[in-house]
């Protein structure tokens, strides 16, 4: 008998902490984003409750979208979320700052660099990996 009467008081109170933590998201911002990956229908939806444990799920969500799609570098900094209902998304997608060839003439390094990667796109792992196996196996063959 006792039991039955503290698991709804539990749910209860339990109930009561989320819709304290909660907050109505007025708008949503996000900075550092070029576009490249879609999560428009993962972030917070504004006029909606949203707790802080909601945003770290949705940042969650979001960088594993990036993975996926092969931008491996790609994190989100920080999260923001204001008392009047702002949120603030800062990602960082990685980019290639430089493509460095040894082993091969001065010459033919600087076609080969251009051919594995372009300087100043954001990284990805899956559009490297074939560059990269073309450069192994040219490099075999030599």
């Amino acid at each position: 008998m006792v039991i039955k009467k503290i698991i709804p008081v539990l749910f209860i109170l339990i109930l009561c902490s989320v819709a304290v933590n909660a907050r109505v998201v007025k708008s949503v911002t996000v900075h550092g984003s070029s576009g490249i990956v879609d999560v428009n229908n993962i972030r917070p939806v504004e006029g909606v409750n949203y707790s802080q444990e909601m945003l770290r799920k949705i940042s969650a969500d979001i960088t594993l979208r990036y993975h996926r799609q092969g931008y491996t570098a790609f994190f989100i900094e920080r999260v923001i979320f204001e008392k009047d209902g702002r949120v603030e998304f800062f990602f960082v997608e990685s980019r290639v700052s430089r493509v460095k060839v040894t082993g091969i003439d001065e010459n033919e390094r600087t076609s080969v660099a251009r051919s594995l990667y372009t300087e100043g796109k954001i990284f990805n792992e899956i559009k490297l990996n074939p560059c990269w196996a073309i450069a192994q196996f040219t490099e075999m063959a030599l």
